[in-house]
């Protein structure tokens, strides 16, 4: 359309109006040779015999021909391009009278050669404005615009006759898909596909055990599988070392975990065994202690027990928690030592450190004994007198007896120190068990000028223990407290009572001389003394030790150059019956 105009434009017309300029007298309706609306219009009018679906038009607000009048649905385009001049083409979809439409709109702006028709040219023109009588039509001048041409296909009828056009090559495009998939199909499963599942199988065969972890055997390939397969190979190769490093690992943790003697067993939260040594196997009384268990699994942290065996073996049992992922506990490791011959000997030295002590105490017995068989000695002396009313015989006869009472107390109390016992526990009050062991001394700290404090924190403190055997370990310390100040300017023992939550913890306090820093770690060792020889035995806060152990308690000590302080700690019983 486009070169339809231009051949009008500057071959026709100019031609036309040199041949009108020589002819003056020629009709007005010749003019519609030279316009190039005329020419498309004519030119287009074969092409929409065919194509009915497409429509040209061209339109003005002041045409010549009343036939290019401005339509409504083109008026708002006309006035696009008419506010911007740069718009050199409009496109869109748009309805008109019930059809849906796609339009292309291009703006037409006068030039020298439309106002040779389109303004007041002079006299020859007249007749051109007589036969059109729209005088707006002449009014135009340079660069106006003068109207717009549209395009116009409907989009119904273009889509019926595309529909078999568009049928054929979606049957051709389809077929050709389908055979392309097919191909690449084939060389997707070739290249890609039976290479991955021949790989996949090697190391599902490797993780089931059906074949040793080693290299996947292929072709040399160049392409990407080929560089996967020779990743994958040293991948292999790197697990195989890791697992050769791995075996030799096991080997020489379980070559450590046998030669240790005691049994030991690594299990999870169900006693079942993961790994354990020679001892383990062989010991005739394994027996999963599964409270023990769940304790270190709740509580993340080791445990230690007694347990008694068949045949009065004892056994001290260790639980160490494993922690995995962070702060997770999901296996435990238990580690158990037959005690049965340690404790023998722990009781054989209670027993021969509690005969020591009585040396200790034989001198404060006999100036205890002393005093009321002395008293006892008299009365007798005056009871054999007959000049004695019947009143100084009777008052006599109960001074004796009194006597006789406190001298079988003191053996009595002697006799229950003296006596070789089981073990066996009881809710006790821990001040009482205090309070008589000071009693049993009571004449060595008086001898010896020793100012007693007590500090309880309450007169009723009740914990699970043996009397007599706390009784043992509290007057070992105490002995060893008062043999301690011997030398000392300041002689003070300071007893003190407290509790910490789930415990009772008594101190033992003196002022003596501390003990030396190299003697620190020595001083629960057996049979370690710093006494001159015959005044002890070195058993005496061993045997302590033992007891406070036994009762699930804790011993230890603070000491500086000013005095020692001994701590025992030990459990609350879970009734305990004090107040405040």
């Amino acid at each position: 359309l486009s070169w339809v105009g231009h051949f009008v434009k500057h071959h026709i017309r100019p031609a036309f109006l040199k041949f009108i300029e020589d002819n003056p007298s020629f009709s007005p309706e010749t003019l519609q040779l030279i316009s190039t609306t005329r020419a498309r219009k004519a030119f287009l009018a074969e092409i929409q015999k065919k194509e009915t679906a497409f429509i040209f038009e061209r339109m003005s607000p002041y045409p010549m021909n009343p036939e290019n009048q401005l339509k409504d649905y083109a008026t708002n385009i006309y006035n696009q391009f008419k506010k911007d001049k740069t718009l050199k083409e409009w496109r869109g979809e748009m309805k008109i009278q019930s059809k849906k439409y796609l339009l292309i709109a291009k703006p037409i702006y006068a030039e020298e050669s439309c106002l040779s028709c389109h303004n007041h040219l002079g006299k020859e023109f007249k007749k051109i404005k007589e036969y059109y009588k729209n005088s707006q039509a002449f009014e135009w001048q340079l660069n106006d615009l003068m109207g717009i041409e549209i395009y116009r296909l409907d989009l119904k009828e273009s889509l019926k006759e595309l529909n078999p056009l568009v049928t054929s090559f979606f049957l051709i495009g389809f077929i050709f898909f389908v055979l392309l998939l097919f191909l690449l199909e084939t060389l997707f499963f070739t290249l890609v596909t039976k290479p991955l599942h021949r790989l996949s199988k090697h190391f599902k065969q490797v993780k089931q055990g059906e074949k040793p972890l080693s290299p996947f055997e292929d072709e040399e390939r160049g392409d990407e599988i080929g560089k996967l397969i020779k990743e994958f190979n040293a991948f292999a190769v790197h697990l195989e070392n890791i697992q050769n490093e791995l075996e030799k690992s096991l080997v020489i943790l379980q070559t450590v975990v046998d030669s240790i003697t005691d049994p030991l067993v690594l299990i999870n939260k169900d006693c079942e065994v993961i790994l354990e040594n020679n001892s383990f196997k062989n010991w005739k009384e394994k027996e999963c202690a599964k409270e023990l268990i769940e304790r270190v699994l709740k509580e993340k942290r080791a445990i230690t027990d007694q347990y008694k065996g068949k045949k009065g073996k004892v056994y001290h049992i260790r639980v160490y928690p494993v922690f995995e992922r962070g702060e997770e506990v999901e296996k435990v490791i238990v580690l158990v030592e037959d005690i049965t011959e340690r404790k023998k000997m722990e009781e054989r030295m209670m027993f021969l450190e509690k005969y020591a002590s009585l040396g200790q105490i034989a001198a404060g017995l006999a100036h205890e004994l002393n005093n009321p068989l002395s008293g006892m000695l008299l009365i007798v002396k005056e009871l054999q007198k007959n000049t004695l009313s019947k009143e100084e015989k009777a008052q006599y006869l109960s001074l004796l007896y009194e006597g006789m009472l406190r001298v079988q107390s003191i053996l009595k109390d002697l006799l229950q120190f003296s006596r070789a016992e089981e073990i066996t526990t009881e809710t006790l009050n821990l001040i009482e068990v205090l309070d008589k062991t000071l009693s049993l001394i009571s004449h060595l700290i008086s001898k010896s000028d020793i100012k007693l404090i007590k500090d309880y924190k309450n007169d009723k403190i009740l914990v699970e223990g043996n009397p007599k055997k706390l009784g043992q370990a509290f007057l070992n310390l105490i002995l060893n407290a008062l043999q301690a100040m011997s030398s000392s300017t300041v002689k003070q023992l300071i007893i003190r009572v407290t509790t910490e939550k789930e415990f009772a913890v008594v101190s033992i306090e003196d002022t003596g001389p501390g003990i030396p820093e190299e003697l620190k770690f020595k001083i629960f060792e057996p049979f370690f003394t710093t006494k001159p020889p015959g005044q002890g035995t070195g058993l005496g806060l061993t045997v302590a030790l033992a007891i406070i152990q036994k009762h699930k308690g804790d011993l230890w000590f603070e000491t500086s150059p000013t005095g020692t302080t001994f701590y025992v700690k030990l459990p609350l019983a879970k009734i305990n019956a004090y107040e405040g």
